[in-house]
């Protein structure tokens, strides 16, 4: 893969996560569940502060399973890529339900929120693609990197875009 398709994967990635999280966000605030942790009398968690009170869906599940959509469509031919990135969402998501964050539908319906973003962005992104190049001023990207690392309160990937 060369700089254009890597830089056009992040675009993809970018914008799939941005409509991740404001789907979820939306229906977490429509749907109102509560945590397992909160509602349940024996489900206790050393993780207090879980940012929002709600449930439903998972976002850190939907975001991992927007990574990982990314990485089959975008690298479909090297299953080294996209097979250990769908094992990581799974971990991603059985997590949730282990420490008494989540219960299984909040992490399934994550899994389709974040699958499903990625989807959708992908399938526009003959129109997305150009927009981002004309926001830039550029016919091509000249240096693309990207950084993975754990930071700050379990966000897990950091992007850097340098031209």
């Amino acid at each position: 893969m060369n700089v254009i398709e890597t830089f056009e994967s992040a675009v993809l990635l970018g914008g799939s996560e941005v409509l991740t999280y404001s789907v979820n966000s939306l229906l977490k605030v429509g749907v109102g569940r509560k945590r397992p942790n909160e509602a349940l009398a024996h489900v206790y968690t050393v993780h207090l502060d879980s940012g929002d009170p709600y449930s439903f869906p998972s976002g850190h599940t939907a975001g991992a399973f927007a990574i990982a959509t990314t990485l089959t469509l975008r690298y479909s031919k090297n299953p080294e890529v996209y097979i250990p990135a769908f094992v990581w969402a799974g971990l991603v998501g059985y997590e949730r339900i282990y420490f008494g964050l989540h219960y299984p539908s909040d992490v399934l319906g994550g899994s389709l929120v974040g699958a499903g973003s990625f989807l959708l962005v992908y399938k526009y992104k003959d129109e997305i693609l150009p927009i981002a190049y004309k926001l830039l001023g550029k016919k091509e990207p000249r240096n693309v990197s990207a950084i993975v690392l754990p930071y700050g309160r379990g966000t897990l990937a950091n992007a850097a875009v340098r031209f």
